[in-house]
């Protein structure tokens, strides 16, 4: 997406927090507009808002690892990589874990658990 398709989506996702603030859905569609847009403090703020809402959400933990990785901080994004990959596994997703476990392993070693 262009630029100006992400700040589109950032004020529209803001404006439905407004209207509905219990929707913490909208947090997630904004901490990953924010990303696509670089504002990357401000996605992981709305990353964290959506996990602490949505504490089994294992697509919120690896977008919180994902925009961690771009904030250079590596034991936040282990730590949120192991939490998706955890949730992923109990909810038999392959596809996630797959993700998941690329992420740990792109971070080194540490933190990868197969």
């Amino acid at each position: 997406l262009l630029q100006s398709d992400w700040n589109a989506a950032i004020a529209d996702f803001n404006a439905a927090l407004r209207t509905d603030p219990s929707d913490t859905s909208a947090y997630y569609w904004l901490a990953l507009a924010k990303l696509g847009a670089g504002s990357f403090a401000d996605a992981a703020g709305d990353a964290k808002r959506y996990i602490a809402a949505n504490v089994d959400d294992a697509d919120g933990y690896l977008l919180d690892a994902q925009i961690e990785v771009k904030l250079g901080n590596a034991a936040e994004a282990r730590a949120s990589a192991t939490n998706a990959l955890r949730h992923y596994r109990i909810l038999n997703d392959d596809g996630g874990a797959a993700k998941a476990q690329a992420l740990l392993d792109s971070l080194g070693t540490e933190g990868s658990h197969r």
